[in-house]
């Protein structure tokens, strides 16, 4: 008789039930398995912590390195240079929560130039090597110490002491070495373009900078007065001879000079790369052509007021000695003033197609304080960056002034009421840009102090004043921030009074940030016209002069001041007697650039602009600054 089939789920039971039991085995592999988990959990978790921490602390050490080497490069001798670089390194990571960080300490928390850490590349030498006896002997050999430090080490520790799992202190180290970046055009008070021309000063002339000067042919001192404060004097295809340089003093104009003493060996360096045009690539003003849509009245004839009539465009000029113009913006033929004339410009953008010529006549813009220096005390007071006697300089004699709306409202609808502004802005224009186009016979400037000529002139600035009323007699704007509040009121001798003005409507129009340092950019992107800087800055050009057929000559000595870009790419620029800052602040606070200069004659050229000194920050502010390991 056949069984009956087995049905599968009874199969399975009879299967199971010859296994053994494993009830509660889970429990088990559970328990054994449960510190395990634990502790890989907190590896995961406590590691994690550690590699954040990690993270912040090279990210800080790399930074800090990065601060440090925008003061670089330093001379091996100049102590004041390196510990600057290695102090602003070590606040920088103080400031971000690592301390304990030694300027100069060669230890394990510390910022040292050159590096203690040897060069792990045969092509770099950090300044550390061993040189035969001198140098770090743990090094590689090399023939001998470079002349510049162009490296600065950051070393930081940290110690992470929360690790309840392990309950044992982990020690994190982190390091990075930088070089500072390549020689920027903005890192010049003085620029010569012409690679086959040296910059020649020549006779007794004195050129006094508050920065450098970069020449792409030589420089060629006469081996007297040429002298660079806070700075040094630098070259492409030439030598640099005859110069000196003052990296421990502040410039004072009045007389033009420097605090500190000479530099036993002058801050120079030759057969660098040349230096590219560092405006190149903007684009000239559209008076001409083009579009120019906040200043419409730039681009055609511009009107101006000769005391009793209107005129338009032609030559400012030819009414005698003595007599006082008006102008508005717009393209004029030339300017060409007589002795002791005086021409006041509203601000905005002015073309002269025959160019300028000065002729001991004085120039400034409408409502500048230095426009009614009737008492001549800009020209005679002591000037020097920074001081309590700049700061009232600065506020007595401020270059920058605003729109004669009054003039304007009178002028029977010849000129617009409201003043132009920046292109990309509502904020209104408070200089002037002079624009020089092809063939138009550049500038010529004569001065004298028995005849006048003198000339306070200011680029626009985007930048508002920063810095705070102080009082003082006369009261005082702090130099170089500007003021944020006060106004400057007039007195009854004062042209801008006798135009209606018993104060100025705006502070920041007459008191802007000057502080031209890297640090005192306010990066606020603003341009006077569109293309005008391929990336704006906060200096703004005064003279933008094409480079064909404008070659110039300066002459004379007068109180002449000027503030903003001088900006002659193509220009011969030949500079006899005296082209100075007379009592007051620097010829050009700024830059000047130029084909080629030669300076000769009891000139007098005083520049100041930023870095390239310990008291700015030095050459290397451009493209370039980068972690080496």
């Amino acid at each position: 008789m056949r069984r009956p089939p087995i049905k599968l789920n009874e199969l399975l039971k009879r299967f199971r039930a010859i296994l053994p039991s494993e009830r509660g085995q889970a429990m088990i592999f559970a328990a054994i398995l449960m510190p395990t988990l634990a502790l890989s959990t907190g590896v995961v978790v406590e590691g994690g912590q550690v590699y954040v921490q990690y993270r912040k602390l090279q990210a800080a050490a790399d930074m800090a390195a990065l601060i440090g080497a925008q003061k670089l490069p330093c001379a091996t001798t100049d102590t004041t240079c390196i510990s600057t670089a290695e102090s602003q390194a070590c606040t920088y990571a103080v400031n971000n929560g690592f301390a304990g960080c030694v300027a100069g300490g060669g230890s394990l928390t510390s910022a040292d130039v050159p590096p203690v850490t040897c060069s792990p590349y045969d092509f770099i030498d950090y300044g550390n090597d061993n040189y035969g006896g001198s140098g770090n002997a743990s090094c590689k050999s090399a023939a001998s110490p470079p002349p510049y430090y162009d490296y600065v080490e950051t070393r930081l520790t940290y110690s992470v002491t929360n690790i309840p799992i392990f309950n044992i202190p982990i020690n994190l180290y982190a390091h990075a070495v930088a070089k500072h970046g390549t020689f920027s055009g903005g890192d010049f008070a003085i620029i010569s373009l012409d690679p086959n021309t040296n910059l020649n000063i020549y006779g007794n002339a004195t050129v006094i900078t508050g920065g450098s000067a970069f020449a792409n042919g030589g420089v060629s001192g006469n081996g007297k007065n040429d002298l660079a404060c806070n700075g040094g004097w630098f070259a492409a295809n030439g030598g640099v001879s005859g110069v000196s340089t003052d990296n421990n003093g502040s410039p004072i104009f009045a007389p033009t000079g420097c605090t500190g003493s000479n530099d036993t060996t002058p801050v120079t360096q030759s057969n660098l790369p040349q230096l590219a045009d560092p405006w190149k690539g903007t684009v000239a003003p559209p008076t001409q052509s083009g579009s120019f849509p906040n200043c419409t009245e730039c681009q055609s004839s511009g009107y101006w007021y000769d005391g009793s009539s209107w005129n338009q465009g032609g030559s400012i000029g030819g009414h005698g000695q003595g007599h006082t113009y008006e102008l508005f913006p717009g393209i004029y033929s030339s300017l060409s003033l007589g002795n002791k004339d005086t021409a006041i410009f509203n601000p905005g953008v002015y073309t002269f197609t025959g160019g300028i010529d000065t002729n001991h006549g004085n120039m400034c813009i409408f409502g500048s304080p230095a426009c009614s220096d009737s008492t001549g005390w800009c020209a005679q007071q002591s000037f020097s960056d920074g001081s309590t006697a700049g700061g009232q300089w600065y506020y007595a004699c401020s270059p920058y002034g605003f729109w004669d709306s009054n003039l304007a409202a009178a002028s029977g609808g010849r000129v617009p009421t409201t003043p132009p502004t920046f292109y990309n802005s509502s904020v209104q224009l408070n200089g002037i840009v002079f624009y020089l186009p092809p063939n138009a016979g550049g500038i010529t400037t004569h001065g004298n102090g028995g005849k006048n000529g003198d000339v306070y002139l200011a680029a626009p600035n985007a930048c508002p004043g920063t810095g705070t009323f102080t009082g003082g007699s006369p009261p005082a704007v702090s130099w170089p921030q500007g003021d944020a509040s006060a106004q400057y009121t007039y007195s009854s001798s004062d042209y801008a009074y006798q135009a209606g003005y018993t104060q100025s409507p705006a502070s920041d129009l007459i008191y802007p940030n000057s502080d031209f340092t890297l640090l005192g950019e306010c990066n606020n992107g603003l341009q006077v016209w569109n293309g005008e800087q391929p990336q704006p800055k906060h200096l703004h050009f005064l003279f933008w002069v094409d480079p064909t057929g404008n070659d110039s000559t300066m002459n004379g000595a007068s109180a002449q001041q000027m503030t903003g870009a001088v900006y002659m790419p193509g220009s011969v620029l030949s500079i006899n007697g005296a082209g100075k800052g007379a009592g007051g602040p620097p010829w050009i606070h700024g830059q000047l650039i130029v084909k080629s200069a030669s300076i000769g004659g009891n000139g007098y050229v005083d520049v100041d602009y930023r870095p390239c000194g310990p008291r700015y920050g030095s050459c290397g502010s451009g493209l370039g600054t980068q972690l080496i390991q």
